[in-house]
Protein backbone atom coordinates (compact mmCIF):
# COMPACT_ATOMS: atom_id res chain seq x y z
CA UNK A 1 0.00 0.00 0.00
CA UNK A 2 1.10 3.45 -0.80
CA UNK A 3 1.34 5.83 2.09
CA UNK A 4 -0.44 9.08 1.75
CA UNK A 5 1.73 12.07 2.19
CA UNK A 6 0.42 14.63 4.56
CA UNK A 7 0.70 18.11 3.23
CA UNK A 8 1.49 20.47 6.03
CA UNK A 9 0.27 24.01 5.60
CA UNK A 10 2.78 26.54 6.55
CA UNK A 11 1.48 28.83 9.18
CA UNK A 12 2.23 32.49 8.71
CA UNK A 13 5.22 33.63 10.47
CA UNK A 14 4.44 35.27 13.82
CA UNK A 15 6.44 38.32 12.85
CA UNK A 16 4.37 38.88 9.70
CA UNK A 17 1.18 38.55 11.73
CA UNK A 18 2.35 41.25 14.09
CA UNK A 19 3.19 43.53 11.16
CA UNK A 20 -0.28 43.06 9.70
CA UNK A 21 -1.89 43.67 13.08
CA UNK A 22 -0.05 46.99 13.26
CA UNK A 23 -0.59 48.00 9.62
CA UNK A 24 -4.34 47.45 9.44
CA UNK A 25 -5.28 49.79 12.34
CA UNK A 26 -2.70 52.33 11.15
CA UNK A 27 -4.11 52.36 7.63
CA UNK A 28 -7.64 52.60 9.00
CA UNK A 29 -6.64 55.56 11.18
CA UNK A 30 -5.00 57.33 8.22
CA UNK A 31 -8.13 56.76 6.13
CA UNK A 32 -10.31 58.22 8.88
CA UNK A 33 -8.05 61.26 9.27
CA UNK A 34 -8.04 61.89 5.50
CA UNK A 35 -11.82 61.58 5.39
CA UNK A 36 -12.13 63.96 8.34
CA UNK A 37 -9.84 66.51 6.67
CA UNK A 38 -11.92 66.32 3.48
CA UNK A 39 -15.35 66.54 5.11
CA UNK A 40 -14.81 68.87 8.07
CA UNK A 41 -14.60 72.09 6.00
CA UNK A 42 -17.96 71.26 4.42
CA UNK A 43 -19.43 70.46 7.81
CA UNK A 44 -18.29 73.79 9.20
CA UNK A 45 -19.64 75.62 6.14
CA UNK A 46 -23.02 73.98 6.67
CA UNK A 47 -22.85 74.82 10.38
CA UNK A 48 -22.13 78.47 9.49
CA UNK A 49 -25.25 78.57 7.29
CA UNK A 50 -27.31 77.08 10.11
CA UNK A 51 -25.78 79.58 12.53
CA UNK A 52 -26.82 82.44 10.24
CA UNK A 53 -30.43 81.20 10.29
CA UNK A 54 -30.32 80.91 14.06
CA UNK A 55 -28.92 84.44 14.39
CA UNK A 56 -31.69 85.86 12.17
CA UNK A 57 -34.29 84.10 14.31
CA UNK A 58 -32.79 85.46 17.53
CA UNK A 59 -32.70 89.01 16.12
CA UNK A 60 -36.32 88.82 14.91
CA UNK A 61 -37.61 87.48 18.20
CA UNK A 62 -35.75 90.09 20.27
CA UNK A 63 -36.82 93.04 18.12
CA UNK A 64 -40.44 91.93 17.76
CA UNK A 65 -40.80 91.38 21.49
CA UNK A 66 -39.68 94.98 22.21
CA UNK A 67 -41.93 96.47 19.50
CA UNK A 68 -44.90 94.48 20.78
CA UNK A 69 -44.27 95.61 24.36
CA UNK A 70 -44.16 99.26 23.24
CA UNK A 71 -47.07 99.04 20.79
CA UNK A 72 -49.30 101.37 22.80
CA UNK A 73 -46.67 104.09 23.12
CA UNK A 74 -45.73 103.79 19.44
CA UNK A 75 -49.34 104.13 18.33
CA UNK A 76 -49.24 107.80 19.39
CA UNK A 77 -45.68 108.48 18.23
CA UNK A 78 -46.74 109.77 14.81
CA UNK A 79 -49.20 112.63 14.19
CA UNK A 80 -50.46 114.07 10.91
CA UNK A 81 -50.73 117.88 10.91
CA UNK A 82 -53.61 119.50 8.96
CA UNK A 83 -54.28 123.15 8.20
CA UNK A 84 -57.62 125.00 8.52
CA UNK A 85 -58.70 123.53 5.17
CA UNK A 86 -57.98 119.95 6.28
CA UNK A 87 -54.99 119.70 4.01
CA UNK A 88 -51.98 117.75 5.19
CA UNK A 89 -49.14 120.08 6.02
CA UNK A 90 -46.72 117.79 7.81
CA UNK A 91 -46.06 114.85 10.07
CA UNK A 92 -44.66 115.03 13.58
CA UNK A 93 -42.94 112.12 15.27
CA UNK A 94 -42.19 111.67 18.94
CA UNK A 95 -38.43 111.37 18.64
CA UNK A 96 -38.06 110.51 22.33
CA UNK A 97 -40.24 107.42 21.97
CA UNK A 98 -38.48 106.36 18.78
CA UNK A 99 -35.01 106.80 20.23
CA UNK A 100 -36.06 104.80 23.27
CA UNK A 101 -37.24 102.02 20.95
CA UNK A 102 -33.92 102.10 19.09
CA UNK A 103 -31.86 101.64 22.22
CA UNK A 104 -34.14 98.97 23.67
CA UNK A 105 -34.11 96.88 20.48
CA UNK A 106 -30.32 97.03 20.21
CA UNK A 107 -29.95 96.10 23.88
CA UNK A 108 -32.46 93.23 23.56
CA UNK A 109 -30.60 91.73 20.59
CA UNK A 110 -27.22 91.87 22.32
CA UNK A 111 -28.73 90.47 25.53
CA UNK A 112 -30.33 87.58 23.61
CA UNK A 113 -26.96 86.50 22.23
CA UNK A 114 -25.25 87.00 25.59
CA UNK A 115 -27.87 84.79 27.28
CA UNK A 116 -27.12 81.89 24.91
CA UNK A 117 -23.53 82.39 23.73
CA UNK A 118 -23.06 78.76 22.61
CA UNK A 119 -25.15 76.26 20.70
CA UNK A 120 -24.85 72.61 19.72
CA UNK A 121 -25.78 71.88 16.13
CA UNK A 122 -26.12 68.58 14.32
CA UNK A 123 -25.25 68.38 10.65
CA UNK A 124 -25.99 65.24 8.57
CA UNK A 125 -22.76 63.66 7.37
CA UNK A 126 -24.18 63.00 3.92
CA UNK A 127 -24.70 66.71 3.31
CA UNK A 128 -20.96 67.30 3.59
CA UNK A 129 -20.13 64.84 0.79
CA UNK A 130 -21.79 67.02 -1.90
CA UNK A 131 -23.41 63.86 -3.28
CA UNK A 132 -27.07 64.51 -4.15
CA UNK A 133 -28.22 61.02 -3.14
CA UNK A 134 -26.66 61.43 0.32
CA UNK A 135 -27.96 64.94 1.02
CA UNK A 136 -29.64 65.04 4.41
CA UNK A 137 -28.69 61.45 5.17
CA UNK A 138 -26.17 59.68 7.31
CA UNK A 139 -25.26 60.05 10.97
CA UNK A 140 -25.62 63.46 12.58
CA UNK A 141 -22.27 65.07 13.37
CA UNK A 142 -22.32 67.43 16.38
CA UNK A 143 -20.73 70.86 15.89
CA UNK A 144 -20.42 73.25 18.82
CA UNK A 145 -20.44 76.95 17.98
CA UNK A 146 -20.35 80.21 19.92
CA UNK A 147 -21.86 83.63 19.19
CA UNK A 148 -21.02 87.27 19.83
CA UNK A 149 -23.10 90.13 18.45
CA UNK A 150 -23.43 93.90 18.30
CA UNK A 151 -26.46 95.75 16.91
CA UNK A 152 -27.10 99.17 15.40
CA UNK A 153 -30.53 100.65 14.72
CA UNK A 154 -31.91 103.57 12.74
CA UNK A 155 -35.25 104.88 11.46
CA UNK A 156 -36.66 105.71 8.03
CA UNK A 157 -39.96 107.30 7.00
CA UNK A 158 -41.53 105.64 3.98
CA UNK A 159 -44.65 106.54 1.98
CA UNK A 160 -46.67 104.11 -0.14
CA UNK A 161 -50.03 104.18 -1.89
CA UNK A 162 -52.92 102.91 0.24
CA UNK A 163 -55.91 103.58 -1.99
CA UNK A 164 -57.72 106.45 -3.67
CA UNK A 165 -56.36 109.73 -2.25
CA UNK A 166 -54.76 107.81 0.62
CA UNK A 167 -51.14 107.30 1.52
CA UNK A 168 -49.63 104.94 4.08
CA UNK A 169 -46.82 106.44 6.13
CA UNK A 170 -44.58 103.87 7.79
CA UNK A 171 -41.81 104.36 10.30
CA UNK A 172 -39.33 101.57 9.67
CA UNK A 173 -36.73 100.46 12.17
CA UNK A 174 -33.55 99.34 10.40
CA UNK A 175 -31.57 96.79 12.38
CA UNK A 176 -28.02 95.94 11.36
CA UNK A 177 -26.32 93.30 13.48
CA UNK A 178 -22.75 92.09 13.28
CA UNK A 179 -22.69 88.49 14.45
CA UNK A 180 -19.42 86.65 14.95
CA UNK A 181 -19.75 82.86 14.80
CA UNK A 182 -16.92 80.92 16.43
CA UNK A 183 -16.44 77.47 14.90
CA UNK A 184 -14.11 74.70 16.13
CA UNK A 185 -11.58 75.77 13.50
CA UNK A 186 -11.77 79.49 12.97
CA UNK A 187 -14.54 82.04 12.93
CA UNK A 188 -16.79 83.89 10.51
CA UNK A 189 -18.54 87.25 10.72
CA UNK A 190 -22.06 87.71 9.41
CA UNK A 191 -23.69 91.06 8.66
CA UNK A 192 -27.44 90.70 9.14
CA UNK A 193 -29.76 93.54 8.13
CA UNK A 194 -33.52 93.50 8.56
CA UNK A 195 -36.39 95.98 8.87
CA UNK A 196 -39.29 96.21 11.31
CA UNK A 197 -42.37 98.38 11.12
CA UNK A 198 -42.51 100.54 14.26
CA UNK A 199 -45.57 102.64 13.39
CA UNK A 200 -48.01 103.20 10.54
CA UNK A 201 -50.43 106.02 9.75
CA UNK A 202 -52.93 106.38 6.90
CA UNK A 203 -52.89 109.91 5.43
CA UNK A 204 -56.01 111.12 3.66
CA UNK A 205 -55.13 113.74 1.09
CA UNK A 206 -51.80 114.89 -0.32
CA UNK A 207 -48.43 113.75 0.97
CA UNK A 208 -46.55 116.38 3.00
CA UNK A 209 -43.19 117.53 1.77
CA UNK A 210 -41.54 117.47 5.19
CA UNK A 211 -41.54 115.36 8.31
CA UNK A 212 -41.04 117.32 11.54
CA UNK A 213 -39.61 115.69 14.65
CA UNK A 214 -40.63 116.95 18.07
Amino acid sequence: MKRRRRIRRRRPDAKKRRIWLLCVPTLALIAVLLLDAAIRPSLYALAAVEAHSTAVRVINQAAESVIEARAQALSSAVHVVYDENDRVTGITTDIVQLNLLKSQVAAAIEAAFAAAPTANMRVPLGAATHVALLAGRGPMVPVRIAYAATAQTDFESRFSAAGVNQTLHSVLLHVRATVTVFLPRGQTTEEIATDFCAAQTVIVGGVPDVSINR
